[in-house]
Formats: structure tokens, sequence, C-alpha cells
């Protein structure tokens, strides 16, 4: 064959594959996520509000992503959901089939040396916000607490989950840092069981009170908001202060205000850190067209759930200045999150008799009508719980809505022990 011609057909080969491998490597790109899976970890057991808009999410996320992978949504709780987020870290894949769902809080205590923390939390890949927090700070009737002056003249007693939860962690700051002389009990289950101590007067106050969640239990208890958390006053309480503006220092103020951030990271979506770029913008983008997607505001609406998104950019940067402390600021803020040794609440079992009002499906959650006219909410587990219905041994899938109930239940979280039922 002509030399010539031989160099020739290698010249346009050569000019062939250079023109081919770009095109071929931005549709692998796109086409990275045909035929995957997304698996999207949950810090927190099931039915929780992280567990609720995990969920929400995974359900739509992966129609927005090009090759629609579907996203199977895994529980991984532990720690507080420290497990979770040093895993997705140290050892989930860094190609964008793994994000999750971790506590907003554990940048915290990163910051202020909480053991056992095996990451560091600005390189981490934050995909976006699927809402922020409206937590407020209320006190029952009769406690005789009306003003943030009160807080700080006199002791109130307010109950908390236990030393690793964002509220106690605020709770001490707020001691530390603003004067108040808050006392606090542990052992709670979570905001519920705050709620329920502080109806049957065993606590005064709560910081744990998400008031979208909550505003209609505050106000038929009638209980008093002192103020919110978020260091701006939201717009929908806008009369109600924020805790902030009782700072009277520079540092008071930079220090309620790192400490408040959790508050606006809110339910926040991430993947491991070392993700390609591509695949993070991908990942990004996917969730804000999600955040938009009618079906998913449909849910919102449906459920009454607090919905305020920010892009992965945004919650990157604001991930990264809540860090923004001076070496002095930081040791302040350490000073000012020792914990210490927490009182906890002893368990006491309270038996009441009335008919089931109502249930769910499950049975794992009984409405109580008592003679006095009270109704007493009751959670059913599925193990360690005593059932009989008409003398014989049951589950408690055999509860029926009508039926005259028996019941003792520890007060730490209205868990049913014994349950004795006729029809």
């Amino acid at each position: 064959m002509n030399k010539n011609l031989v160099q020739g057909l290698g010249l346009v080969t050569t000019l062939a594959i250079a023109l081919m491998v770009p095109g071929s490597a931005n549709a692998a790109k796109k086409n990275f996520y045909k035929g995957k899976k997304i698996t999207h970890y949950v810090g927190y057991n099931p039915g929780g509000g992280y567990d609720t808009y995990s969920r929400l999410s995974a359900r739509h996320l992966g129609k927005h992503i090009p090759g629609n992978p579907k996203i199977i949504v895994k529980n991984k709780p532990g720690a507080g959901s420290m497990r979770l987020a040093n895993e997705m870290y140290n050892k989930s894949p860094r190609d964008g089939t793994v994000i999750g769902m971790f506590g907003n809080s554990l940048h915290l205590g990163e910051l202020v040396g909480r053991p056992n923390i095996k990451f560091v939390s600005t390189k981490f890949n934050w995909l976006g916000r699927i809402t922020d927090g409206d937590t407020v700070f209320v006190v029952r009737p009769g406690a005789g607490v009306n003003s943030f002056s009160d807080l700080q003249r006199r002791e109130v007693i307010v109950g908390v989950p236990g030393a690793g939860s964002a509220t106690t962690l605020m709770t001490i700051v707020i001691n530390n840092v603003l004067g108040t002389k808050f006392k606090l009990i542990s052992g709670y289950r979570g905001s519920t069981g705050v709620k329920l101590a502080l109806e049957r007067g065993e606590v005064e106050g709560s910081q744990s009170i998400l008031w979208a969640v909550s505003k209609q239990w505050a106000t038929r208890t009638k209980m008093k908001v002192l103020y919110q958390l978020p260091s701006v006053r939201l717009s929908h309480l806008k009369n109600i202060p924020s805790v902030i503006e009782y700072a009277k220092t520079d540092d008071q103020k930079k220090l309620i205000k790192f400490f408040s951030s959790y508050v606006t990271l809110g339910r926040s979506v991430v993947a491991p850190p070392g993700l390609p770029k591509d695949r993070v913008r991908i990942l990004r983008a996917a969730f804000m067209k999600s955040m938009k997607d009618k079906a998913l505001i449909a849910e919102v609406s449906k459920y009454k759930l607090r919905f305020n998104p920010m892009s992965g950019e945004k919650v990157q940067t604001l991930v990264a200045s809540a860090f923004n402390l001076s070496a002095d600021l930081k040791a302040k803020a350490k000073a000012a999150a020792k914990v210490g040794k927490l009182k906890k609440r002893k368990k006491v079992m309270v038996t009441v008799k009335g008919k089931i009002l109502k249930r769910n499906k499950k049975g794992s959650k009984l409405t109580l009508a008592l003679k006095s006219g009270k109704k007493v909410k009751i959670r059913v587990g599925r193990r360690k719980v005593k059932i009989k219905i008409n003398g014989s041994k049951s589950k408690r899938s055999g509860t029926k809505a009508g039926m005259t109930c028996k019941i003792t239940y520890d007060s730490l979280g209205n868990f049913a022990k014994k349950i004795k039922c006729k029809n």
C-alpha cells in the first residue's frame, strides 16, 4: 500500500478517535446512573423527622437524575447518627451511589471536641436542604416565667433527651453564654417525651419544640413561647424574639449564632467526600429540581410539613461559615459546651383504664379515653409487651376500637408494658 496513503489513514483514524473520546466521556458521565441504584441512609430509627424527610426526598429525587436510578432508603441509627456520619466519611463508595441524612448538630460536636468524631464536616458534599427548623423555647402555664429575664433570675427545670442531643447542647450553651439558670433533667424519649412531661408538670420548659409540628399542641396546652432559636426571626414567628437578641456582646452573638446554626442546617442531604465534581453537580441540580416537583410539594401540603429548601452550594457555604471563629472564640465555644453530668429522670409506671378511642392499622398507637374525659396516647412496641384480650394471650394487632382496657405504661415515652382488654 502506498506509504502516503497509510499515513493519511492513520491521521484520519487519530482525528476520529480524538473527536469521539470527549463525546463518549460525556455520554458516560450522563449515563452513569442508568441501571444503578442509590442508597439513601438515615442516621435515626424509622418514624422520626429525619426519616420522614429522607423518604420524602428519596421518593422524588431519582426521576430528576439522568438515568433515573432507583433510590432505596435504609436506616442506620447509632450514637445520635454519628455512626452513619463516620461511615459515610470513611467507608462509603465515593461515586455518588450513597447519600444520607444525619444529625444537624454533628458539626458543632466536631468543633467542641466531642469524642469519636471521625469526619470533617466541611469535606462532605452537601447536596441541599429540604427545610430548616423553627425551634422555639416554651414554658408551661403556671411556671411563673414570663420573660427571658425570669430565666436569668430563677431556676427553670428543662427536660432534654440526653447528653448528646442538640437540645441539651443548646440549653447548656445558653446557660453558659447568656446566664440563664436552666436545670436539665435528661432521659426523655425525644421531644414527644418532653412534651408529655410538660403536660404532667414534671418539667417547666423545653428547648426542642418545632413550631410547625407543635403549634396546635402548644395552643391547646397554653404553653408560653419565650424565644425562637434561629438567629434571624422567621417570617411566621416575627413577633417572637430570637435568642440572639438577648446577647449583649459581639462574642456572645457569635457564639449563639454558631451553636444555633444547626437549626438553619435543618434536614439536609449529604454525600461522602471525594466525589467527582460532575457527579456532585448532577446530584445538586437534581435535588433542587425535585424540590420543585409538584408531587413532592403535594405531599408536603398533605402532611403539613415545614418546607424551606436551600441549594447544596449554599448549604456548603453555611457549614463552612459555622467554623469561621477565631482561636479565642473556639476556646470559648468549647468552654460553653461543657455539658457535665446530667440528672436523669427516673422511669415511673402509670396504670390507666378506659376505652380505645382510636388505633392505627398496626395497633402500635392507641388513644385511650378515660372516665375523667382525659385522652391518653399510648405506644405499643412489638416486643416486651404483655397483651391479653378477653383473658387470652394476644398481639397488638388484636386490639380494637371500643374495647375497654387496663394499660400500664412508662411515663418516659408512654410505651405500654401491660395491656388487658375486653370487648
